[in-house]
């Protein structure tokens, strides 16, 4: 199983004190300890692999976007889609494949769990 490496995220960089705080907040090591815990139990091996350029590659043709806010659109072919996806559908793709590219992101969109209006029926 591969899981994406954020050990170094703010390693070298200077951070204002905001961003510190919710670096340092990270429950990355707790985490990565009970997975590595609980696939052992299945005999399955837990690999760290880098997350460089994930959101930032066009799972399409594989160009390079800077993507702005929650959207991602490359300029090259014309695919847009959420930047989290992209990146998750590119992670996929290396640990599968070896490159970005090989699997495409689903276009199904969820709906939301919950009433964002209040309804007159709300207090029944």
């Amino acid at each position: 199983m591969v899981v994406g490496d954020v050990r170094d995220v703010g390693k070298g960089k200077r951070l204002n004190a905001n961003a510190q705080q919710k670096v340092s907040g990270w429950s990355h090591g707790k985490q990565l300890d009970y997975l590595t815990y609980k696939l052992a139990a299945f005999g399955i091996a837990l690999e760290h692999q880098s997350e460089a350029y994930s959101s930032k590659t066009c799972p399409a043709c594989g160009t390079h976007n800077k993507p702005h806010g929650r959207r991602y659109r490359c300029t090259a072919c014309g695919f847009t889609g959420h930047r989290d996806a992209v990146g998750a559908v590119n992670q996929v793709s290396k640990a599968a494949h070896g490159a970005y590219g090989h699997v495409q992101p689903s276009t199904t969109m969820y709906r939301r769990p919950f009433c964002r209006r209040s309804s007159p029926d709300a207090g029944l």
